[in-house]
């Protein structure tokens, strides 16, 4: 049986400034969630390719959080 899955390209605001190499660790050491880097499909590193064919919608939801979290932890400083 072949199963196949939903994909999602989106981009993280330019108007947050953001240090997008710290976004991609705190995401997956911290959060232990992996998404595919724009610049594997020749895109700007503030896109994000997001599976999201999860056998249930609590895994979505808890993995899109945690991307949401980790864009605030590596919103560089205010001044």
């Amino acid at each position: 049986m072949h199963r196949s899955g939903c994909v999602c390209f989106p981009q993280i605001k330019t108007d947050i400034d953001l240090d997008t190499d710290r976004f991609h660790d705190i995401l997956l050491h911290t959060y232990a969630t992996y998404v595919g880097r724009g610049h594997w499909f020749e895109a700007d590193p503030r896109y994000i390719r997001i599976g999201y064919s999860w056998d249930t919608s609590e895994k979505l939801q808890k993995g899109l959080g945690n991307i949401v979290k980790a864009v605030d932890k590596a919103r560089a400083p205010a001044y």
